[in-house]
């Protein structure tokens, strides 16, 4: 019994390195750069994007993602006592185990649950105290909407090497240093 569950351990680790090799060692695509693409598609959902973002968004994104990361861990670590509390056949002390898992993955969610919402606080109150109120809800600005994309002048610029038909107005729909663009094709 021994001897298989080291033959299983071991086939086991192989195919997950052998699996993260594979994603470690593909070669970067020499394709051209989709920049300008990506800031015109994220100005007209109506999303901060490239040079647009502040340091504040940034850490905020970072932390929101690590949260993340590590709620789902917690989450994977819940479903492995509850794997070992249906495997464990009867035997108490396995049966005590896998609750003690459960119950210190759902104090861990818990304590990450309230962790983002005290860093969100405490990055929206910094936000309005350095005099810079958080970003307004996606389409909203001053009762004004752009309908086509906030535009910075590097991706006006980027549009006309591209040989875009580009169509620009001012908007207070738009942060400031950009512009309301329309970008077709010609």
């Amino acid at each position: 019994m021994q001897n298989l569950k080291k033959y299983w351990l071991n086939k086991w680790l192989r195919v997950s390195s052998l699996s993260l090799a594979s994603f470690l060692l593909v070669p970067a695509a020499k394709a051209q750069s989709i920049a300008a693409g990506l800031q015109t598609a994220a100005g007209t959902a109506g999303l901060p994007g490239g040079a647009d973002a502040d340091l504040g968004l940034m850490i905020g994104r970072i932390i929101g993602s690590l949260m993340g990361i590590i709620g789902s861990l917690l989450f994977l670590y819940m479903l492995y006592g509850g794997f070992r509390w249906m495997t464990a056949g009867g035997d108490a002390a396995a049966v005590t185990k896998a609750v003690s898992i459960i119950k210190n993955a759902i104090i861990g969610i818990m304590i990450i649950v309230f962790a983002y919402t005290l860093s969100n606080f405490v990055v929206t109150r910094l936000a309005s105290v350095a005099g810079e109120p958080p970003a307004p809800p996606s389409g909203s600005g001053g009762g004004e909407t752009c309908p086509y994309s906030c535009a910075t002048q590097s991706d006006i610029e980027a549009a006309q090497d591209l040989g875009l038909v580009i169509s620009c107005q001012s908007s207070s729909a738009c942060p400031a240093g950009t512009q309301c663009c329309d970008f077709a094709s010609p």
